[in-house]
Formats: structure tokens, sequence, C-alpha cells
């Protein structure tokens, strides 16, 4: 069984990354963690960048400009980068 995580931020970097870090603790790892960001104002993908190496599992990032609140097209944005059939939806949001 192969595992997409969809990971929705917007800003909260210290919970995004803690998320992340926890995943590497579970029994069974996700095969690809993707984050989708709703536009962050806090800069994710450098914070990103430094975790990766310590991640267990491969990460994708992916962006969309902020206009108000739209988890739903960035939970979407997420489902069309997936390379897996079973899905699991995280949301960080302020």
């Amino acid at each position: 069984m192969k595992i997409s995580v969809v990971l929705i931020v917007f800003n909260r970097a210290e919970l995004m990354t803690k998320s992340l870090l926890s995943l590497n603790h579970q029994s069974h790892l996700p095969d690809e963690v993707i984050v989708t960001d709703d536009g962050s104002e806090e800069n994710i993908l450098n914070v990103l960048k430094e975790l990766a190496p310590k991640l267990k599992y491969k990460l994708k990032y992916v962006w969309q400009e902020h206009r108000d609140f739209r988890a739903a097209k960035a939970r979407n944005n997420g489902v069309r980068a997936a390379k897996n059939n079973f899905l699991i939806f995280l949301l960080i949001r302020i």
C-alpha cells in the first residue's frame, strides 16, 4: 500500500515542521508528503529545504497565491500532485 500525505499550510512553519518530523516516527511511513501552501507570508519553502534531509520520505511542495482562505483549492492542488492511491489530509492554519 502506497500512501501520500497532503499537508495544507498557511504560515505556522513551526507546526508544519513538527508535523513533518512526527511522520518520521510512524510505523508505516508515507511514500510521499505533499506540502501545499496557501500563499504563506512565512518562507515555507526555505524551511522545507532545511528540513528535507531529516525526513525519511519524499517531499513535494506546491504553492498557490493567497486570496483569503482557500483550503479546498490547496487540497485539490495536493491531490493533483499525489502519485499514490491512498491519501491522508492534514491542515495547518492560524
